[in-house]
C-alpha cells in the first residue's frame, strides 16, 4: 500500500459564478471574515457581465476554529449584490508535521492499529498491512493521520475485496476472446501455488483486426480470479511470425529506450536477463518493454515496477542457472543453484536493509529455508556460493 499525504493549509480556494444583469457589468467585489467588515478586502476587476472567480484567499491571520467567509459584488452603477456567506473550519497547519497514523477495518475502530513515525511534512506510506484475520468478502480500510499538535486528519476510507488464499493452489484456467466467455476454453492443471503460463494459443479462427484476450484462474476451492485482459492485433499477412527484437526504457524516458536485436528470432521469447541501470539513483521506478515481430510491428507495452536499493545493486553472477520459488511465499523458500557449490551462505534482509536471518550450507545445490520474521512485506535474500553472488527479492504474506 503506497499513499502520499501532506498536511498544510495557509489559504482557501474560492470558486464563485455570479450573474448580475445583462445590461450591467460586474466591476469589483469585496470579502471579509466573520463580522469584521472593517477589515474587508476590496478588489476591482475588468468589467464583465459574468464573473467566474477562482482565486486563493489568504486566511493565515485567522484563529483556529469555525469562521464565516462573506463576499459581495458591485456593478458599474455602484450597486452591490446581496452578501453570500459560507461556513468553514480553519486550522493553521503551517510548519506542521505528520507524527503518527492509525488504521482499522470496517467499523471496528476499537481494534485500530496506532503507529508513530518520525515527524515528516510528507509521508509516503509503503508498508504491508496484515489482513489474514479478516473474513472473506467486501471490507473497508480506514486510515487517518495525526500531526505534531496532536490533531487528527479526516478519515480516508477505501473498499477492497479479501479472499484468504493461504495454502491455495491454482487448479485450472480458462480463456476467451472479445468478451465471448460462452466460448471459453477450460484447461485443468496440476495444482500449484505459482504458475508460469507459456502456452501457444490458436487464433486461426479469429478475423484480422484488434481483439481482447481474457484469462481467469481457478483455485482448489473452485473460486475464480478476476479476469486479466490484454489487447492484441491479429494480421493474416505474416506466416510463422517471430520476435526479432525488443526495447525497454525507464519511467517516461522513451527517447533513451534500449534497443536489443535477437540474433535467432523466435516465436516464444523467455526473457531472463540482468539489466544494469548505472545512471539511476536509489528509489522506485517503472520499466517498460516492447517486442518487434517479423513485419516490424511493435507489441503493446508491458510494464513492471521495481525498487533500486543498495541491496538490489548486487550483480547476479549465477546468470540463468539460479531458480527460486515460491514467490510470494508464506515462509519457506526453495533455491536451486544449478550445480553443487562447496561453501554457501544465505543472508535475509528486510526492506530497510536489516539482516534478520543467516544460513550456511556445504556441498549443496538445492536449498530450503524459512523467512522467520513475523511481518509480511518485502525481503531480500543475498546468496554467496563460492565465487558467485546474487540478490533475490521476495514477498512474504
Amino acid at each position: 500500500m503506497k499513499k502520499e499525504f501532506k498536511i498544510a493549509l495557509i489559504s482557501i480556494l474560492i470558486f464563485y459564478c455570479f450573474y448580475i444583469n445583462a445590461q450591467n457589468q460586474i466591476e469589483s467585489y469585496q470579502y471579509w471574515f466573520d463580522n469584521d467588515y472593517s477589515s474587508q478586502i476590496f478588489t476591482p476587476i475588468t468589467p464583465t457581465a459574468y464573473l467566474e472567480m477562482n482565486t486563493a484567499i489568504p486566511v493565515g491571520g485567522l484563529t483556529d476554529g469555525l469562521h464565516i467567509f462573506n463576499i459581495r459584488f458591485q456593478d458599474e452603477n455602484e450597486l452591490w449584490s446581496s452578501t453570500s456567506s459560507d461556513f468553514f473550519y480553519f486550522t493553521d497547519l503551517t510548519d506542521t508535521n505528520i507524527s503518527a497514523y492509525q488504521y482499522w477495518f470496517d467499523n471496528d475502530f476499537n481494534s485500530h492499529i496506532y503507529t508513530t513515525v518520525s515527524p515528516v511534512e510528507n509521508l509516503q506510506l509503503n508498508t504491508a498491512i496484515p489482513i489474514e484475520a479478516l473474513s472473506d468478502g467486501l471490507h473497508v480500510f480506514n486510515i487517518k493521520f495525526r500531526d505534531d499538535n496532536k490533531k487528527w486528519s479526516v478519515t480516508s476510507s477505501q473498499f477492497f475485496y479479501y479472499q484468504n488464499v493461504i495454502d491455495n493452489n491454482i487448479a485450472a484456467y480458462k480463456y476467451w476472446f472479445d468478451n465471448d466467455i460462452n466460448t471459453h476454453t477450460l484447461v485443468a492443471i496440476s495444482p500449484t501455488q505459482q504458475m508460469q503460463l507459456m502456452e501457444s494459443i490458436s487464433i486461426e479462427d479469429i478475423e484480422e483486426g484488434l481483439h481482447v484476450f481474457s484469462i481467469s484462474f481457478k483455485d482448489n476451492k473452485d473460486k475464480w480470479s478476476i479476469p486479466v485482459n490484454q489487447y492484441f492485433y491479429k494480421t493474416n499477412h505474416v506466416i510463422e511470425n517471430k520476435i526479432t527484437a525488443y526495447r525497454y526504457w525507464i519511467n517516461d524516458d522513451f527517447d533513451n529506450a534500449i534497443y536489443v536485436p535477437i540474433s535467432n528470432p523466435t516465436q516464444v521469447l523467455n526473457l531472463s536477463k540482468d539489466i544494469n541501470f548505472p545512471g539511476l539513483e536509489l528509489g522506485d521506478y517503472t520499466i517498460h518493454f516492447q517486442f518487434k515481430d517479423s513485419s516490424d510491428n511493435w507489441s503493446l507495452v508491458t510494464s513492471d515496477e521495481f525498487s533500486l536499493t543498495t541491496l538490489s545493486m548486487i550483480e547476479n553472477t549465477f546468470g540463468e542457472a539460479i531458480f527460486a520459488y515460491p514467490n510470494p511465499t508464506k515462509s519457506s523458500v526453495n533455491i536451486d543453484l544449478g550445480m553443487n557449490y562447496k561453501l554457501i551462505e544465505i543472508k535475509i534482509f528486510d526492506n530497510i536493509g536489516k539482516m534478520i536471518e543467516q544460513y550456511s550450507y556445504v556441498n549443496e545445490q538445492s536449498l530450503k529455508f524459512n523467512i522467520n520474521n513475523n511481518s509480511s512485506g518485502i525481503y531480500f535474500i543475498k546468496i554467496t556460493a563460492d565465487d558467485k553472488n546474487a540478490m533475490l527479492k521476495f514477498i512474504k504474506y
